[in-house]
Protein backbone atom coordinates (compact mmCIF):
# COMPACT_ATOMS: atom_id res chain seq x y z
CA UNK A 1 0.00 0.00 0.00
CA UNK A 2 1.12 3.75 -0.13
CA UNK A 3 2.28 4.27 3.12
CA UNK A 4 2.81 8.16 2.40
CA UNK A 5 0.76 10.50 -0.04
CA UNK A 6 2.65 13.61 -0.54
CA UNK A 7 -0.13 16.57 -1.89
CA UNK A 8 0.72 19.53 -3.81
CA UNK A 9 -2.06 22.41 -2.80
CA UNK A 10 -2.83 24.77 -5.35
CA UNK A 11 -4.73 23.06 -8.53
CA UNK A 12 -4.96 19.84 -6.42
CA UNK A 13 -6.20 20.30 -3.12
CA UNK A 14 -7.91 23.47 -3.83
CA UNK A 15 -8.45 26.22 -6.72
CA UNK A 16 -6.70 29.36 -6.15
CA UNK A 17 -7.10 30.80 -9.12
CA UNK A 18 -9.05 34.09 -7.82
CA UNK A 19 -6.64 34.35 -4.82
CA UNK A 20 -3.22 34.27 -6.93
CA UNK A 21 -4.74 36.01 -10.01
CA UNK A 22 -6.14 38.73 -8.41
CA UNK A 23 -2.73 39.22 -6.40
CA UNK A 24 -0.61 39.07 -9.36
CA UNK A 25 -3.19 41.96 -10.89
CA UNK A 26 -2.46 44.03 -8.04
CA UNK A 27 1.58 43.37 -8.45
CA UNK A 28 1.16 44.17 -11.80
CA UNK A 29 -0.31 47.39 -11.90
CA UNK A 30 2.49 49.20 -9.28
CA UNK A 31 4.31 48.71 -12.25
CA UNK A 32 1.72 50.20 -14.37
CA UNK A 33 0.46 47.06 -16.39
CA UNK A 34 -3.20 46.63 -16.01
CA UNK A 35 -3.97 43.11 -16.89
CA UNK A 36 -7.71 42.59 -16.50
CA UNK A 37 -8.53 38.82 -17.76
CA UNK A 38 -7.50 36.41 -14.84
CA UNK A 39 -7.49 33.74 -17.24
CA UNK A 40 -4.46 34.70 -19.21
CA UNK A 41 -2.82 34.98 -15.60
CA UNK A 42 -3.22 30.89 -15.09
CA UNK A 43 0.36 30.41 -15.91
CA UNK A 44 1.28 31.79 -12.36
CA UNK A 45 -0.72 29.35 -10.92
CA UNK A 46 2.27 26.49 -9.71
CA UNK A 47 5.37 27.96 -10.34
CA UNK A 48 7.83 30.09 -8.40
CA UNK A 49 6.45 33.40 -8.37
CA UNK A 50 9.79 35.57 -9.13
CA UNK A 51 10.62 32.91 -12.29
CA UNK A 52 7.21 33.63 -13.42
CA UNK A 53 7.51 37.30 -13.58
CA UNK A 54 10.31 37.07 -15.33
CA UNK A 55 9.17 34.63 -18.00
CA UNK A 56 5.51 36.61 -18.73
CA UNK A 57 6.66 40.40 -18.34
CA UNK A 58 10.36 40.09 -19.04
CA UNK A 59 10.85 41.98 -15.34
CA UNK A 60 14.70 41.49 -14.05
CA UNK A 61 15.22 39.72 -10.79
CA UNK A 62 15.18 42.82 -8.74
CA UNK A 63 11.74 43.98 -10.66
CA UNK A 64 10.57 40.19 -9.83
CA UNK A 65 11.36 40.41 -6.11
CA UNK A 66 10.05 43.89 -5.94
CA UNK A 67 6.78 42.41 -7.93
CA UNK A 68 6.27 39.21 -5.21
CA UNK A 69 6.59 41.82 -2.36
CA UNK A 70 3.79 43.88 -4.16
CA UNK A 71 1.95 40.45 -4.41
CA UNK A 72 2.13 39.23 -0.65
CA UNK A 73 0.74 42.34 0.16
CA UNK A 74 -2.50 41.57 -0.82
CA UNK A 75 -1.73 37.63 -0.72
CA UNK A 76 -1.36 37.85 2.87
CA UNK A 77 -4.48 39.78 4.37
CA UNK A 78 -7.09 38.36 1.52
CA UNK A 79 -5.91 36.51 -1.48
CA UNK A 80 -5.09 33.44 0.43
CA UNK A 81 -8.52 32.94 1.34
CA UNK A 82 -9.94 33.72 -2.41
CA UNK A 83 -9.63 30.24 -2.58
CA UNK A 84 -12.10 27.05 -2.77
CA UNK A 85 -11.82 23.16 -2.13
CA UNK A 86 -12.06 21.02 -5.12
CA UNK A 87 -15.46 18.95 -4.49
CA UNK A 88 -14.86 15.97 -2.53
CA UNK A 89 -11.36 17.11 -1.31
CA UNK A 90 -12.66 16.94 2.02
CA UNK A 91 -14.20 13.63 2.68
CA UNK A 92 -11.46 11.83 0.88
CA UNK A 93 -8.68 13.69 2.96
CA UNK A 94 -10.82 12.24 5.93
CA UNK A 95 -10.81 8.32 4.53
CA UNK A 96 -7.28 8.77 3.36
CA UNK A 97 -5.85 9.44 6.91
CA UNK A 98 -8.67 6.92 8.09
CA UNK A 99 -7.33 3.81 5.87
CA UNK A 100 -3.75 4.77 7.94
CA UNK A 101 -1.51 6.33 5.61
CA UNK A 102 0.94 9.18 6.24
CA UNK A 103 -0.30 12.71 4.60
CA UNK A 104 1.68 15.30 3.62
CA UNK A 105 2.15 18.84 1.83
CA UNK A 106 4.46 19.54 -0.63
CA UNK A 107 3.90 22.79 -2.12
CA UNK A 108 6.24 25.39 -3.08
CA UNK A 109 4.06 28.52 -2.03
CA UNK A 110 5.43 29.81 1.43
CA UNK A 111 4.75 27.45 4.11
CA UNK A 112 3.15 29.72 6.58
CA UNK A 113 0.61 30.49 3.81
CA UNK A 114 0.06 27.11 3.38
CA UNK A 115 -0.63 26.43 7.34
CA UNK A 116 -3.45 29.41 7.46
CA UNK A 117 -5.08 28.30 3.71
CA UNK A 118 -5.23 24.56 5.58
CA UNK A 119 -6.56 25.99 8.66
CA UNK A 120 -9.25 28.05 6.87
CA UNK A 121 -10.62 24.86 5.17
CA UNK A 122 -10.76 22.47 8.22
CA UNK A 123 -8.17 20.23 6.71
CA UNK A 124 -5.01 20.89 8.75
CA UNK A 125 -5.45 17.56 11.46
CA UNK A 126 -5.21 15.66 8.10
CA UNK A 127 -1.65 16.43 7.36
CA UNK A 128 1.40 14.89 9.57
CA UNK A 129 4.08 16.68 7.49
CA UNK A 130 3.63 20.42 5.93
CA UNK A 131 6.54 21.76 4.10
CA UNK A 132 6.22 24.63 1.39
CA UNK A 133 8.87 27.58 0.43
CA UNK A 134 10.21 29.72 2.91
CA UNK A 135 9.42 33.69 2.67
CA UNK A 136 13.23 34.87 1.53
CA UNK A 137 13.37 32.61 -1.28
CA UNK A 138 14.64 29.18 -0.19
CA UNK A 139 13.32 26.61 -1.17
CA UNK A 140 10.94 27.35 -3.70
CA UNK A 141 11.61 24.56 -6.42
CA UNK A 142 9.40 21.32 -6.26
CA UNK A 143 12.71 18.94 -5.90
CA UNK A 144 13.92 20.84 -2.95
CA UNK A 145 10.64 20.71 -1.58
CA UNK A 146 9.59 17.56 -2.02
CA UNK A 147 13.57 16.19 -0.66
CA UNK A 148 12.61 18.35 2.55
CA UNK A 149 9.42 16.21 2.77
CA UNK A 150 11.27 13.19 2.32
CA UNK A 151 14.03 13.63 5.01
CA UNK A 152 11.71 14.79 7.73
CA UNK A 153 9.42 11.34 6.67
CA UNK A 154 13.13 9.78 6.96
CA UNK A 155 13.22 11.14 10.39
CA UNK A 156 9.50 9.44 10.92
CA UNK A 157 10.90 5.97 9.71
CA UNK A 158 8.91 6.32 6.33
CA UNK A 159 11.83 6.79 3.88
CA UNK A 160 10.78 3.94 1.37
CA UNK A 161 10.43 6.12 -1.99
CA UNK A 162 8.27 2.89 -3.37
CA UNK A 163 5.74 3.27 -1.25
CA UNK A 164 5.37 7.02 -1.74
CA UNK A 165 3.13 8.76 -4.10
CA UNK A 166 3.35 12.67 -4.79
CA UNK A 167 0.04 14.16 -6.10
CA UNK A 168 -0.80 17.37 -8.39
CA UNK A 169 -1.33 19.40 -11.09
CA UNK A 170 1.39 20.45 -12.84
CA UNK A 171 5.15 18.98 -14.35
CA UNK A 172 6.73 20.30 -11.55
CA UNK A 173 5.18 17.86 -9.15
CA UNK A 174 5.69 14.98 -11.71
CA UNK A 175 9.16 15.92 -11.85
CA UNK A 176 9.88 16.66 -8.14
CA UNK A 177 8.13 12.74 -7.71
CA UNK A 178 10.69 11.67 -10.38
CA UNK A 179 13.38 13.01 -8.02
CA UNK A 180 13.28 11.29 -5.31
CA UNK A 181 11.98 8.01 -6.81
CA UNK A 182 8.50 8.14 -5.78
CA UNK A 183 4.98 7.58 -7.83
CA UNK A 184 3.34 9.72 -9.44
CA UNK A 185 -0.67 10.36 -9.97
CA UNK A 186 -1.15 13.45 -11.56
CA UNK A 187 -4.66 15.82 -11.86
CA UNK A 188 -6.17 16.94 -15.06
CA UNK A 189 -8.63 19.35 -13.35
CA UNK A 190 -5.77 21.88 -12.03
CA UNK A 191 -3.82 23.83 -14.47
CA UNK A 192 -1.35 22.23 -16.61
CA UNK A 193 -1.33 23.31 -20.03
CA UNK A 194 -2.47 20.72 -22.62
CA UNK A 195 -0.09 17.96 -22.67
CA UNK A 196 2.05 19.12 -20.26
CA UNK A 197 1.36 15.88 -17.84
CA UNK A 198 1.75 13.32 -20.51
CA UNK A 199 5.12 15.04 -21.57
CA UNK A 200 6.21 15.09 -18.31
CA UNK A 201 5.63 11.42 -17.66
CA UNK A 202 3.11 11.40 -15.33
CA UNK A 203 2.38 7.35 -14.43
CA UNK A 204 -1.23 8.52 -13.84
CA UNK A 205 -3.55 11.20 -14.98
CA UNK A 206 -7.30 11.88 -13.20
CA UNK A 207 -9.93 13.71 -14.06
CA UNK A 208 -11.41 14.69 -10.75
CA UNK A 209 -11.06 13.83 -7.23
CA UNK A 210 -13.53 11.15 -7.30
CA UNK A 211 -10.97 9.28 -10.18
CA UNK A 212 -8.29 10.39 -7.28
CA UNK A 213 -10.36 8.69 -4.72
CA UNK A 214 -10.71 5.00 -6.87
CA UNK A 215 -6.92 5.13 -7.09
CA UNK A 216 -5.82 5.55 -3.79
CA UNK A 217 -9.18 3.86 -2.36
CA UNK A 218 -10.28 1.53 -4.55
CA UNK A 219 -13.58 3.03 -5.52
CA UNK A 220 -14.55 3.65 -1.84
CA UNK A 221 -16.92 5.83 -0.77
CA UNK A 222 -16.64 9.27 0.43
CA UNK A 223 -17.30 8.88 4.68
CA UNK A 224 -18.22 11.55 6.99
CA UNK A 225 -15.64 13.86 7.67
CA UNK A 226 -15.59 17.39 7.35
CA UNK A 227 -17.12 18.40 3.85
CA UNK A 228 -18.21 15.14 2.85
CA UNK A 229 -21.48 17.05 2.45
CA UNK A 230 -24.14 13.99 3.25
CA UNK A 231 -23.87 10.84 4.91
CA UNK A 232 -22.31 8.35 2.92
CA UNK A 233 -21.04 4.98 3.48
CA UNK A 234 -17.67 5.06 5.71
CA UNK A 235 -14.49 3.89 3.24
CA UNK A 236 -12.95 0.53 4.01
CA UNK A 237 -9.75 -0.09 3.12
CA UNK A 238 -6.01 1.19 3.13
CA UNK A 239 -4.54 2.75 0.02
CA UNK A 240 -3.97 0.98 -2.56
CA UNK A 241 -0.28 -1.12 -3.41
CA UNK A 242 2.44 0.82 -5.20
CA UNK A 243 3.17 -1.86 -7.47
CA UNK A 244 -0.78 -2.10 -8.59
CA UNK A 245 -0.63 1.87 -9.66
CA UNK A 246 -0.46 1.33 -13.74
CA UNK A 247 -1.84 -2.42 -13.81
CA UNK A 248 -5.24 -1.32 -11.83
CA UNK A 249 -5.98 0.03 -14.78
CA UNK A 250 -4.39 -2.30 -17.10
CA UNK A 251 -6.41 -4.63 -15.24
CA UNK A 252 -9.56 -2.59 -15.96
CA UNK A 253 -8.34 -2.70 -19.67
CA UNK A 254 -8.23 -6.32 -19.18
CA UNK A 255 -11.58 -7.17 -17.96
CA UNK A 256 -13.13 -4.76 -20.43
CA UNK A 257 -11.13 -6.25 -23.04
CA UNK A 258 -12.25 -9.70 -21.81
CA UNK A 259 -16.11 -8.83 -21.47
CA UNK A 260 -15.81 -7.31 -25.05
CA UNK A 261 -14.27 -10.96 -26.27
CA UNK A 262 -16.89 -12.67 -24.58
CA UNK A 263 -19.97 -10.46 -26.47
CA UNK A 264 -18.57 -10.85 -30.00
CA UNK A 265 -18.17 -14.63 -29.19
CA UNK A 266 -22.07 -14.79 -28.06
CA UNK A 267 -22.55 -12.97 -31.21
CA UNK A 268 -20.64 -14.89 -33.82
CA UNK A 269 -22.22 -18.21 -32.71
CA UNK A 270 -25.73 -16.73 -32.91
CA UNK A 271 -24.39 -15.65 -36.63
CA UNK A 272 -23.08 -19.19 -36.83
CA UNK A 273 -26.79 -20.77 -36.40
CA UNK A 274 -28.53 -18.79 -38.08
CA UNK A 275 -26.64 -19.15 -41.13
CA UNK A 276 -26.44 -23.32 -40.61
CA UNK A 277 -30.78 -22.71 -40.25
CA UNK A 278 -30.49 -21.14 -43.50
CA UNK A 279 -28.15 -23.95 -45.33
CA UNK A 280 -30.55 -26.25 -43.90
CA UNK A 281 -33.77 -24.43 -44.50
CA UNK A 282 -32.74 -24.24 -48.17
CA UNK A 283 -31.79 -27.86 -48.13
CA UNK A 284 -35.10 -28.73 -47.38
CA UNK A 285 -36.61 -26.62 -49.92
CA UNK A 286 -34.49 -28.48 -52.30
CA UNK A 287 -35.50 -31.77 -51.51
CA UNK A 288 -39.45 -30.83 -51.47
CA UNK A 289 -39.14 -29.23 -54.70
CA UNK A 290 -37.07 -31.97 -56.39
CA UNK A 291 -40.03 -34.27 -54.79
CA UNK A 292 -42.88 -32.61 -56.44
CA UNK A 293 -40.94 -32.31 -59.77
CA UNK A 294 -40.63 -36.12 -59.77
CA UNK A 295 -44.19 -36.49 -58.90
Amino acid sequence: MFSCILFDLDGTISDPKQGICGCVQYALRSFGIEEPELDRLEPFIGPPLAESFMKYYNFTAEQAQEAVEKYRERFSVTGKYENVLYPGMGALLHDLKASGATLAIASSKPTVYVEDILVHFGIREYFDIVVGSELDGRRVHKEEVVAEVLSQLAARGESDPDKMVMIGDRSFDVEGAKAIGAHCIAVSYGYAQPGELENAGAEIIVRDVEGLRSVLLGGTQAGRGPQAGRDTQTGNSAATGSNSLSERYRGSTAKMKTKSGQFWSAVGTSALAMFAYYVISLLISSVILTAVSVV
